[in-house]
C-alpha cells in the first residue's frame, strides 16, 4: 500500500488531532475493529510526521525556532484499547500530562539532603 505524502490526504487526522488538543484530557475515537484502529494510528503518526517536516521547511531559516522540526501534535499519545463492556475498539488520544507526581532536583553528593543509602541493584 502506497502512503501519501500530501497533507491534504490527512485532513481527517488533523481534525482528530485538533479536537484532542482542544479537549481537556483527550478523546476516544471508536473504530469497527482492532485493524481499523491500527490503520488510524498509522495515519495519525504519518500526519504528525508530515507536520514536523512542514515546520522544518517553514522555519528553515531559523533552526532555533521552537517549532523547527516539531509538531504541536507530539503532545498527544495514541493508544489502541478495547472496551470489553461495549465490545468496541478505539484509539485513545490523550494529552501527555504529568500530574500527581513529586519531582525534585537531585542534591549534590555529601549533602544532608541526599537520600539514605538505598538498595541499589543494577540489574
Amino acid at each position: 500500500m502506497a502512503v501519501s505524502i500530501d497533507r491534504a490526504a490527512y485532513a481527517t487526522e488533523y481534525e482528530i488531532f485538533d479536537r484532542a488538543l482542544a479537549s481537556e484530557r483527550g478523546i476516544l475515537v471508536y473504530r469497527e475493529s482492532e485493524a481499523k484502529c491500527f490503520d488510524l494510528r498509522f495515519r495519525l503518526n504519518k500526519a504528525r510526521q508530515l507536520d514536523r517536516e512542514l515546520n522544518r521547511r517553514i522555519y528553515r531559516d531559523d533552526p532555533l525556532h521552537p517549532m523547527y522540526g516539531r509538531s504541536e501534535y507530539s503532545a498527544i499519545v495514541i493508544r489502541i484499547e478495547y472496551n470489553v463492556a461495549g465490545d468496541r475498539w478505539y484509539c485513545r488520544l490523550e494529552k501527555a500530562i504529568i500530574e500527581d507526581v513529586e519531582i525534585e532536583d537531585i542534591p549534590p553528593p555529601g549533602t544532608e539532603e541526599e537520600p539514605d543509602e538505598m538498595d541499589q541493584t543494577a540489574d
